[in-house]
């Protein structure tokens, strides 16, 4: 398993544009922006803000992702969902795994990552699925 490089803050901000997490969310949209901006808030805590402002962002807009992911025992990913209210509620982001890792995976193709960016974003990734209801206590596999 690779491990989350940090990424500094400091940096200048042309250097953070060129980053994998930067081209990742200026070139996403709808649902796969909204779990690589949560994906990277958990996984950057520290230099998501200034990641943001960067690339022109002044504040994430509600609706947004705003918890890590559970699989639920069929398979499903969800996430708690910050509504335009303010209200929190849990919502399925992905049907499956495979629709989760195939739509981060075209887009990783279409940004042309590299084989090291592309690890460290599968690492974020992992580090957002907070728990997976089809294993038990023991890590083994549960049936549907």
């Amino acid at each position: 398993m690779s491990e989350i490089v940090p990424l500094d803050p400091k940096r200048h901000a042309q250097d953070l544009r060129e980053t994998w997490q930067a081209r990742c969310i200026a070139g996403s949209t709808g649902k796969t922006r909204a779990v690589i901006l949560i994906v990277l808030t958990m996984s950057y805590s520290r230099a998501i803000q200034t990641l943001l402002r960067v690339l022109g962002y002044r504040d994430i807009q509600r609706p947004f992702l705003s918890s890590g992911a559970t699989i639920l025992l069929n398979g499903k990913l969800i996430c708690d969902v910050t509504e335009k209210s303010g209200l929190t509620a849990p919502a399925v982001v992905y049907d499956s795994t495979d629709d989760m890792n195939r739509d981060m995976r075209n887009l990783a193709d279409r940004l042309k990552l590299s084989d090291k960016e592309r690890l460290e974003m599968t690492a974020a990734i992992q580090d957002w699925v907070v728990a997976d209801q089809r294993a038990d206590h023991l890590g083994r596999k549960l049936h549907a």
